[in-house]
């Protein structure tokens, strides 16, 4: 294969993982043949940062037991903010690598390296090293002021410091980048800020 169209190839993969219904047979093979494409695009190409990225992100996704969640729950005093995360720490390294090589294999693309630290992030957040996937999260969002997963992802950690109005600052960027986020809808019925500035 050739390597100038390793990133065409992989786009197209990512397109297939995304529409593929994987409760049906057909849909299934699609999937199996995308993540093929994507894991072996290396031995094509080995320094395409958004090769070493999508691995990053699948194998984050294949070796995280429970998703990330931020929920906003409302209690007597207000909106309260709730995280939730797993991974098996032990594969985590994997993904930590296929981020960094990501993020060195550009120079040129802040949006490719802001998904790198990110990816890096991720990994920290959910093996509970909090303070390091703020360092990676930040980094992303000043790569990337507009990158919306980073910017979601920071405010997981903001609220886990207890940093609210920062949290909150967060998730009204992405929501202006995707209005109709319903992972970042805030409680319009009394969550969200209120004229004391506090949560």
């Amino acid at each position: 294969m050739d390597a100038g169209l390793i990133e065409g190839v992989v786009r197209r993969a990512v397109l297939d993982l995304a529409e593929s219904d994987d409760t049906t047979d057909e849909g299934r093979a699609r999937v199996e043949n995308a993540i093929k494409i994507i894991v072996t695009s290396p031995l094509h190409d080995k320094n395409n940062a958004m090769v070493k990225n999508h691995l990053a992100n699948h194998f984050f996704y294949v070796y995280t037991a429970i998703p990330g969640i931020v929920a906003l729950l409302e209690n007597s005093n207000g909106t309260v903010f709730k995280c939730s995360q797993s991974m098996d720490l032990r594969q985590g390294d994997r993904v930590l690598n296929f981020a960094k090589a990501g993020f060195h294999a550009t120079k040129e693309v802040a949006a490719v390296r802001a998904e790198s630290c990110w990816l890096m992030g991720r990994v920290y957040q959910v093996q509970g090293e909090y303070e390091d996937a703020e360092k990676f999260y930040h980094q992303a969002v000043k790569l990337d002021s507009s990158f919306s997963p980073a910017l979601f992802s920071y405010s997981e950690v903001l609220v886990r410091k207890t940093d609210y109005i920062a949290a909150v600052e967060c998730l009204e960027k992405v929501l202006k980048t995707i209005p109709n986020s319903p992972d970042t809808q805030i409680n319009r019925r009394g969550g969200g800020r209120r004229r004391d500035n506090k949560i």
